[in-house]
């Protein structure tokens, strides 16, 4: 059997569900053998990252390495009703050129992580006016 569900909320309370539920053992027969199986969680995870705006080039260069996004159509109509739920735009397929002197941030997990890109999002501007800056 597979569960789907979507997890929301601080990541080490999502770690600490996670590793506890990884951590069941439930009995099971197979072939006239009584054993026991781990469960298993495999995360597929829609992941909220939030930075200021002006970083926008340096956050999608990071996670994307200047290579061209490309979906299959399978993944596209997947995503696109998402992306319209979280009220996002797409994400541009290439270019996100860095500012002059800036550096790619350097992020573990790259070469064995897939990453879907599903939207982009700006953040509303506060509406206090002693404050000009946006609401992360």
């Amino acid at each position: 059997m597979h569960i789907f569900t979507l997890l929301r909320g601080i990541k080490t309370e999502q770690d600490k569900f996670i590793n506890d539920l990884s951590g069941q053992w439930l009995p099971y027969a197979f072939d006239g053998h009584k054993s026991y199986v781990q469960v298993a969680v495999r995360p597929l995870q829609l992941v909220e990252i939030i930075f200021p705006k002006e970083h926008k080039q340096l956050m999608l260069n990071s996670i994307w390495q200047d290579t061209e996004i490309k979906l299959s159509k399978k993944y596209k109509t997947i995503l696109m009703p998402l992306r319209k739920a979280l009220g996002a735009k797409k994400i541009p397929e290439r270019g996100f050129p860095l500012k002059k002197g800036e550096k790619k941030l350097l992020l573990g997990g790259l070469t064995n992580l897939a990453r879907y890109p599903v939207g982009i999002r700006e953040d509303p501007m506060n509406p206090d006016p002693k404050h000009d800056h946006e609401m992360l």
